[in-house]
């Protein structure tokens, strides 16, 4: 296991698999939120995140939300396990 720093954020991934070219793109350069202009995230929104994967979007929305939820969803267990390594990651910067 890896751990990368985005600013304040710290995102473990698998360093055998492609999550730090996902971790890096969409960090550094926001596509999440870019990529469908018209929406504009809000502080108390509530996001869905179905797939998440090891957390790379639930993370980053979390950390643009004051008062919102994110709910992340995901079935393949080793990617669970690394999104909840990263919710942890999160928590512990609060």
């Amino acid at each position: 296991m890896k751990i990368k720093e985005f600013g304040d954020l710290k995102i473990a991934y698998r360093k055998e698999m492609p999550d730090k070219v996902v971790l890096k793109e969409n960090f550094k350069n926001e596509t999440f939120f870019t990529g469908v202009p018209e929406y504009n995230l809000k502080p108390d929104n509530i996001i869905i995140d179905i797939g998440a994967h090891i957390g790379a979007f639930s993370i980053l929305a979390a950390s643009k939300l004051r008062k919102g939820k994110v709910y992340a969803i995901e079935v393949s267990k080793e990617n669970f396990q690394y999104l909840e390594k990263n919710v942890i990651l999160k928590i512990d910067l609060l």
